[in-house]
């Protein structure tokens, strides 16, 4: 007998897979940019020159992978 979860799959298409992992890589993608934008300005309040760097190669990171999983 067929799980539940196996057989709802027979539904989705290639398409429909690959779209919504792209939707949510997108959502991901501004979520984590917004989170890294805001921990920089507070970074950046407190005037830590090592913590800013640190948080703008993360941000860069971050946007790199994302735009690569996008192509």
């Amino acid at each position: 007998m067929p799980s539940i979860g196996a057989s709802s799959l027979k539904f989705l298409s290639n398409e429909d897979v690959s779209f919504t992992f792209k939707a949510s890589l997108f959502i991901v993608f501004i979520i984590s940019n917004v989170l890294v934008w805001w921990l920089q300005l507070k970074n950046m309040a407190k005037n830590s020159t090592v913590n800013s760097i640190l948080v703008f190669t993360g941000s860069n990171f971050i946007s790199a992978v994302s735009l690569l999983s996008f192509v």
